[in-house]
């Protein structure tokens, strides 16, 4: 039998380890890195195709679509073509539309929804009006579909055409109107509201704030219509506004619906509304007053005395902003009294204006002590600190170091007069002072310190420069955890993205969170290096680190010692480790200290640009000690008996007048000695750089070395000892102790 030649059949590839991975599996790992970084989920997508296929559904789950965006337009044009699958895999639309539609656009819209077979959540944003064929296919195709709809416009259109008393509210579960500019009357507004609120029975937050609205005589009293059907249970509830939106007798008929049974979050702008709420929250977990106008508290003083146990509910946050020149005062105390056994967090402080500071009478010693006595469970407070000639108020700091632990406290900074004013140094060392005199407080009265106290700084300024960052803060000051000192202060500047450069925030932008995180945590390094060298005498050009800030402090104690116990010097300059003296006595220094003096850089790989020079210095030693001094002359002199300073190594005269510099950038160390037993022996070293980093010999005589200063052309030969070798920094320390310890030298040094 005859074996004809063929190619042979290729085996097909094994499985690798993904394909032999159950797509539940893959499955449960998507899930995992969907809601934290989306970035990361799309390069998981392109590694092989299986993992593109079970990474497509998470990658369009959520879909945001802005018209104000060509990129965004095109998608929605993709979206909405046929044969894709791409829809059915999507579980939240938000819509950012403008005020003008353009007809392609309204036919990709209705053609992209009538798509989505399995929606969840719609969210409207910008302008309030809908498309009525949105709201027919969100009630007939997609009824399990929550609606929320968040806007800071009524549109072009009638005020929601179309929308009050569409079936379509029975999804509506968030509607916010923020920053609205109310140009219609207002009893035309309230008839549309209350007929959403009465439609609407699975709505949860209701947010209503009007910054500015036509004056009317009176709120028209709508009670007839809120009684047509049950009014739905809110959890989140905003009413602010110039005048007040609802009157007291349609909130107290909302609350009797139960209304208010599951109400965790309430926000007013006016101080007579909350008689309303008295013994009808009793789930009510925060609470935030802001008061726009003047009102007497005594009648809500008096309707909260005559209730029993917590009219309010257990509230855990309260924040109070009375308007500056209140006579009611800056402090709740009304308040403060029925919910002391269960507040944990209070803020009262003032952190925007328009215009000029307000000089207002910021909280006194003794409302910090009342408030300390009132409030036994407080762990956050937030209050004003008024500055005077940049001293804050002493008193004022040792009643809040007195706060047990743990505390956040934020303090708002005030300056009388302050117009459009930013942070400077000035304020971070007002800060650094003041919680500084806070911890010396609580040293005194043997109070611990834990790093559970924490600190915030912030600078009030105009509500346009606090806008995008209000939430932030500038400083912070916080004991350092694991600590070796006492009372170590980790003090960095804030994470607030307001005070970096374009360019910062274009990195920071393109980093992932891990990546983030290790840049602010340098950052902070950096930062506060800075700010605790800022009195240095040396100008700090380079970034500096706690860690280079604790090495220098380490070489300073180092030369007060030696100076203290050793009259002469040994003067070396290395730019690379910053600029720094030893004065020790190598007679009496071991090898291992003499070691850990040295800086431990190879000045074999420290380059020069532009400058290439050779120096060659000389120095002596005595019976005693170590002493260098000037060495030779052009007649081949060593220098024994020269009258130059003994600890100047870096300077020296020649003959034409031109002085020798120790050169901050070293490439190379020739080390050599002369002298004998009983005589002072000549230590010298030829120092060399070069631009290219090459250790060579530009001297023809070996015995011959020159002197010049680096950059110039006056170069003086002089004649160099009889021995001569070539070493780095461990060969010149080993040279230099033996040395010290006999004037006698055996062994010649042994070159690289």
């Amino acid at each position: 039998m005859k074996l004809v030649k063929g190619r042979r059949k290729a085996s097909p590839p094994g499985r690798s380890g993904i394909d032999r991975l159950h797509d539940d599996a893959l499955h449960l790992v998507l899930e995992q890195l969907f809601p934290y970084d989306l970035d990361d989920l799309l390069m998981v997508s392109r590694v092989c195709r299986r993992l593109y296929l079970e990474a497509v559904p998470w990658i369009y789950r959520h879909v945001k679509i802005d018209f104000s965006m060509r990129s965004h337009i095109r998608l929605l044009s993709r979206l909405a073509q046929g044969g894709t699958e791409i829809p059915r895999y999507i579980r939240m639309v938000r819509i950012l539309p403008t005020n003008e539609w353009d007809t392609q656009e309204l036919a990709n819209l209705y053609t992209f929804f009538s798509k989505l077979t399995h929606l969840e959540e719609l969210l409207w944003n910008n302008v309030a009006s809908i498309p009525p064929f949105l709201l027919a296919i969100l009630c007939v195709k997609l009824p399990k579909a929550r609606l929320n709809l968040q806007a800071s416009a009524l549109g072009t259109l009638p005020l929601f055409r179309g929308f009050d008393n569409h079936l379509a509210m029975h999804q509506l579960t968030r509607f916010s109107l923020f920053r609205l500019d109310l140009t219609v009357s207002l009893l035309e507004f309230k008839i549309h509201l209350v007929n959403l609120i009465v439609g609407s029975p699975a709505l949860s937050t209701f947010d209503i704030v009007i910054d500015s609205m036509e004056a009317s005589a009176d709120c028209p009293n709508l009670t007839y219509s809120m009684l047509r059907r049950k009014l739905p249970q809110l959890k989140r509830l905003r009413l602010s506004a110039p005048e007040p939106i609802f009157r007291p007798e349609e909130l107290a008929l909302w609350g009797l619906q139960a209304g208010w049974d599951e109400l965790k979050y309430l926000t007013l702008g006016c101080e007579s509304e909350l008689a309303v709420f008295i013994g009808m929250v009793p789930k009510l977990h925060c609470l935030k007053l802001a008061p726009r106008y003047f009102r007497n508290s005594q009648l809500l003083e008096q309707d909260l005395d005559t209730e029993l146990g917590a009219p309010l509910g257990p509230v855990q946050k309260l924040e109070y902003s009375a308007r500056v020149g209140d006579v009611n005062g800056l402090v709740p105390w009304y308040l403060l009294k029925k919910m002391s056994d269960t507040v944990e967090e209070l803020d009262i402080a003032h952190f925007a204006f328009s215009g000029r500071s307000p000089e207002f009478d910021p909280p006194t010693e003794d409302d910090v002590r009342r408030i300390r006595a009132l409030c036994p469970y407080l762990h956050t407070l937030a209050l004003d600190v008024r500055f005077d000639k940049g001293n804050i108020r002493q008193h004022v700091l040792d009643e809040l170091a007195l706060f047990e632990d743990p505390i956040t406290l934020k303090i708002y900074l005030h300056r009388p007069n302050m117009k459009d004013r930013n942070w400077s140094r000035s304020d971070a060392l007002d800060c650094y002072f003041a919680w500084k005199s806070m911890i010396k407080v609580r040293r005194a009265r043997n109070l611990p310190i834990t790093s559970t106290r924490r600190v915030d700084f912030k600078v009030v300024r105009p509500w346009e420069k606090l806008e995008e960052e209000y939430m932030d803060v500038d400083f912070f000051c916080q004991l350092e955890e694991g600590s070796d000192r006492h009372g170590e202060v980790y003090f960095p500047y804030a994470t607030s993205t307001y005070h970096c450069t374009p360019e910062r925030q274009n990195l920071m932008s393109q980093l992932s969170a891990d990546g983030l995180k290790k840049l602010r945590k340098q950052l902070y390094k950096q930062k506060a290096g800075r700010f605790l060298m800022r009195r240095s005498r040396e100008v700090m050009k380079t970034n500096v680190t706690l860690e280079a800030v604790e090495k220098q402090r380490q070489r300073n104690e180092y030369n007060k010692r030696a100076e203290a116990a050793f009259g002469t010097g040994f003067t070396l300059y290395d730019k690379c480790a910053c600029s720094w003296t030893l004065d020790v006595n190598y007679a009496r220094c071991s090898h291992a200290e003499i070691q850990d003096l040295f800086p431990p850089q190879c000045p074999s790989r420290m380059k020069r640009k532009h400058e290439r020079e050779e120096l060659c210095t000389w120095c002596r030693t005595g019976d005693r000690s170590l002493g260098l001094s000037s060495g030779g002359s052009e007649d081949g002199e060593s220098g024994d008996e020269s009258d130059e300073d003994e600890n100047d190594l870096g300077r020296r005269e020649t003959e034409n007048g031109v002085g020798a510099q120790c050169p901050a950038d070293i490439g190379r160390i020739d080390v050599g000695s002369s002298g004998g037993e009983g005589k002072g022996g000549i230590i010298w070293a030829e120092i060399k750089w070069s631009e290219d980093g090459d250790e060579k010999n530009d001297t023809k005589d070996p015995g011959m070395a020159r002197v010049g200063r680096p950059g110039s052309k006056a170069v003086t030969p002089i004649q160099s000892p009889h021995r001569k070798g070539s070493c780095t920094y461990m060969a010149l320390k080993r040279r230099l102790s033996s040395i010290a310890a006999s004037t006698k030298h055996t062994k010649k040094p042994r070159c690289r």
